[in-house]
């Protein structure tokens, strides 16, 4: 059975999390892979790597505030970031510099996979906010029944279209070791990101898991 690297199963943690730093520049251009319910997910190659890098867009209504508190509530991110396992801040300066834990869970035999990220609001006001996010592997100690992630970048781009409706753009490139089985890669590369923003969608509707 053919196996590839496990990142682009993980393509979905932009998510999470959300989630300093960019993924490496490409010039490739963007191919888009999902567009649905209002949400378009695009890959695009990425230079000197097998991995590709993931963009998703949508249009939500609501305040650029109301996703910013969702944005923060690390604890919430299992409600709405696919395959989150579990999530919780480690540490906040000033409320623009987080570090948080949170975890990945992969379906068998593929070992459950975990993050250290820094998160840091770069710009925040009320027509545009921006986040960047990026990996810290050695910040805590590594879990025995868990892989560490080591390379993951991403940002969190909201942009203001009216008083009550956003632009939520989610970008982000990771290299997680490992390998997968391809069916497995490409069921989590098209519905990863899709299935997280909707869901993000549905708890700023209200619709969300309890």
């Amino acid at each position: 059975m053919k196996v590839v690297s496990l990142q682009r199963i993980l393509l979905l943690l932009a998510i999470t999390a959300i989630t300093v730093g960019f993924a490496p520049k490409s010039n490739k251009e963007w191919k888009k892979e999902v567009d649905k319910k209002g949400i378009v997910v695009y890959l695009r190659s990425v230079p000197n790597s097998e991995i590709k890098e993931f963009k998703a867009e949508m249009k939500v209504k609501a305040p650029i505030k109301k996703i910013m508190s969702v944005l923060v509530d690390f604890r919430s991110y299992p409600k709405w970031i696919y395959a989150n396992e579990g999530t919780y801040l480690i540490q906040n300066k000033e409320n623009k510099d987080y570090i948080y834990y949170t975890a990945i869970k992969c379906p068998e035999p593929v070992k459950d996979r975990d993050l250290v990220i820094q998160m840091i609001i770069e710009e925040w006001t009320d027509s545009k906010c921006l986040i960047k996010t990026e990996v810290l592997p050695k910040f805590i100690g590594e879990k025995p029944n868990k892989i560490r992630v080591k390379q993951f970048h991403g940002m969190w781009e909201l942009t203001k279209i009216s008083e009550t409706e956003t632009l939520v753009v989610n970008q982000c490139f990771t290299d997680p070791e490992g390998k997968v089985p391809e069916w497995l890669v490409n069921m989590m590369i098209s519905n990863g990101p899709f299935e997280t923003l909707d869901n993000l969608r549905d708890i700023l509707m209200g619709k969300g898991k309890k």
